[in-house]
């Protein structure tokens, strides 16, 4: 993975240790040139949000500010992480309101108080200070820099009066300010860059003199013989769920292995080589197109023409189509058999990688790579199970948090674990198969949820069908993906000869009528799916005889043209024939004898859910109109008059 991200790092032109960096300034603190305080302003960017890329404003901008270097000497001469374990520091020309103020914003009960810094956090503040005054002293001739500096000898007061909305406030504690100087960002000052492009480099010179000389395992090209000043701090990575304020890729505070007496087989990098990594991994997690979080996980992929060494990396759509993609969106994707990346060489790879942080340093969960083609093959795939049919026939893909959340028990305080979303990611990339761990996951709570049921309030019934609907997507995925097995939809449903499906198909029928009898007399909290599914999809011998018995009741009690579909079946105007109940039972002799099976395994619980799931999403046409006398009335019209929508 490491060669792999310095090759990146190559074809998006970086080096690493860039004196500057792109962060976001929500505010600026207008001063005039004698360094007198105006006022304070928001920035305001324009960016593309939602899925049609509409264009939208967004609370702060993007400017290229100072960064520090990663690496610090500390008083004995050590090298150690510049940040990182509760500590701050202090960044030129951006700050916030303990660096520049000297303040801390509480709020409580909606109101606001403006508080000194407790003795332990006043560094903050004196390191900003002392900072800008260096800049000051280094430029005395800028009068930019001198307006700046005078401001903040000053001790000026916070400017409240700006921030009326305590909600404003609130956000303005944890924000970035900057300075504007007689209209012009400080960011942009000529003076203010250079001072710092120089600073910046003697810092990394000097840390660079303390290093020990050794060798690694990652050329930057051919001609690269591997030697160098060896790192013993890994840059950090930022982006990474959980990663706070100092994570890094690697950590050499300790040797891992020394205990067992493999101390010099630990990896040595080059400071070179780890500062290119991980700018090239910081870029794919700024990268909209290179990256998707999900859960406390975070995928990053990306795509090169290995026969263009000096390419770009190729925009992919992946994220979006993996999580709430639009149904269009996927059908187009689907439509052609490149998925849209007909443009891309077939020389093209495709790298991705799962990334966590767990304990504040980044957890490569799994790491592939493969080429393109290939990996558009397997999404394809993926995403053509994924969409399925509700109960009002729309059909819509499910997302890979859809998937995973489906697993669980709902709650707020419920989350999947880090590796199912890289079990899913996986499947979905790179066409492996599912763990088994899943499949079993969504039967246990297929039968725990069609149990409890929902309640008719609407937010709820819609959750309910969409968890019912991934965690049908979740076993056709196991049968597809494991079993490469035939995928059912809704063409071949009514084809499907399995006894475990068909057993599944019965059920969702006679759940149907039992709801359609007791409709006219308010509903029922009680149907066959709900107290009989966990017994018909394990034990069908001992619970089908009675449900098929209450069926004659509950077809008598329907009544009139519309229980005679229900049972028999029809020719419905489009000229197919509809399967009733008559139909569906002779189906099931057929494949499974004249008894229903004692007990169903793992895999043919599977098969019934499925067909429970098609089943009950099947839609119910028109029935064809036959001709009728004078003063008589259609077969077609009393059925239509009683088929639900």
């Amino acid at each position: 993975m490491i060669t792999e991200l310095l090759q990146l790092g190559n074809r998006l032109g970086l080096t690493g240790h860039e004196a500057f960096g792109m962060r976001k300034v929500h505010w600026f603190i207008d001063l005039d040139i004698a360094g007198n305080f105006l006022g304070i302003s928001t920035t305001v960017a324009k960016v593309r949000r939602g899925k049609k890329g509409e264009w939208t404003e967004e609370f702060g901008k993007k400017f290229s500010c100072p960064v520090f270097f990663f690496m610090n000497l500390n008083q004995n001469g050590g090298i150690t992480a510049t940040a990182g374990g509760g500590r701050a520091v202090a960044e030129l020309a951006t700050g916030s309101v303990t660096e520049i103020w000297g303040k801390v914003i509480e709020i409580k009960n909606n109101v606001a108080r403006i508080l000194d810094l407790p003795n332990n956090q006043t560094y903050k503040h004196q390191n900003f200070l002392d900072l800008h005054e260096r800049l000051a002293k280094a430029k005395n001739g800028s009068k930019t820099i001198a307006a700046v500096n005078s401001y903040l000898k000053s001790k000026p007061i916070f400017p409240l009066n700006y921030f009326k909305d305590t909600r404003l406030l609130k956000q303005a504690a944890g924000q970035q300010f900057s300075f504007r100087v007689a209209g012009r960002p400080i960011v942009n000052d000529s003076d203010v860059r250079q001072w710092w492009v120089d600073e910046f480099n003697s810092r990394r010179n000097d840390i660079i003199k303390k290093l020990p000389a050794g060798k690694d395992a990652f050329p930057h090209g051919s001609q690269d013989d591997c030697r160098g000043s060896l790192t013993v701090v890994f840059p950090h990575v930022s982006g990474i769920p959980g990663g706070g304020g100092w994570c890094p890729l690697a950590s050499f505070n300790a040797i891992p292995t020394q205990s067992y007496g493999l101390g010099a087989m630990t990896a040595s990098v080059r400071l070179d080589v780890a500062e290119k990594a991980t700018a090239a991994l910081n870029w794919l997690l700024i990268d909209e197109t290179s990256h998707k979080r999900m859960g406390d996980s975070v995928f990053v992929f990306w795509s090169v023409d290995e026969t263009a060494a000096d390419s770009p990396p190729q925009p992919l759509d992946f994220g979006n189509l993996m999580s709430a993609a639009d149904p269009l969106q996927v059908r187009e994707f689907l439509k052609n058999a490149w998925g849209g990346y007909a443009q891309f060489p077939d020389t093209s790879r495709f790298y991705a990688a799962v990334l966590s942080s767990p304990q504040s340093r980044v957890t490569v969960r799994s790491w592939h790579t493969e080429t393109l083609p290939q990996a558009v093959d397997h999404f394809r795939r993926w995403l053509d199970c994924s969409i399925l049919p509700d109960q009002w026939g729309e059909e819509s893909p499910t997302s890979i948090a859809q998937l995973a959340d489906c697993t669980i028990l709902k709650g707020k305080n419920s989350k999947p674990l880090p590796r199912t979303y890289s079990e899913l990611f996986e499947a979905a990339i790179f066409g492996r198969p599912l763990s088994s761990r899943l499949f079993v996951a969504a039967l246990q709570r297929q039968a725990v949820e069609l149990a409890k049921g929902c309640d008719s309030d609407k937010k709820e019934r819609k959750e309910f069908e969409e968890r019912l609907r991934a965690r049908t997507v979740l076993i056709k995925l196991h049968f597809v993906l494991n079993k490469k097995g035939e995928q059912i939809t809704m063409t071949n449903h009514t084809c499907q000869d399995d006894s475990a499906y068909l057993c599944g198909r019965l059920l969702a029928l006679l759940d149907k009528i039992h709801i359609k009898a007791h409709k006219e007399s308010g509903g029922t909290n009680s149907s066959p799916a709900n107290r009989a599914y966990t017994a018909a999809s394990t034990t069908p011998s001992l619970i089908f005889p009675q449900l098929c018995k209450l069926a004659r009741y509950h077809l008598n009690k329907v009544g009139g043209g519309w229980a005679n579909c229900l049972e028999h079946g029809y020719d419905a105007e489009s000229g197919e024939f509809v399967e009733g109940l008559k139909q569906l039972v002779a189906r099931f002799q057929k494949a499974a004898g004249c008894s229903f099976p004692r007990t169903l395994s793992l895999e043919q619980q599977g098969r019934f859910a499925i067909g429970f799931y098609f089943e009950r999403c099947r839609e119910w046409p028109p029935p064809k109109k036959k001709a009728k006398a004078v003063g008589e009335t259609s077969q077609s019209e009393v059925s239509n008059s009683n088929i639900e929508e």
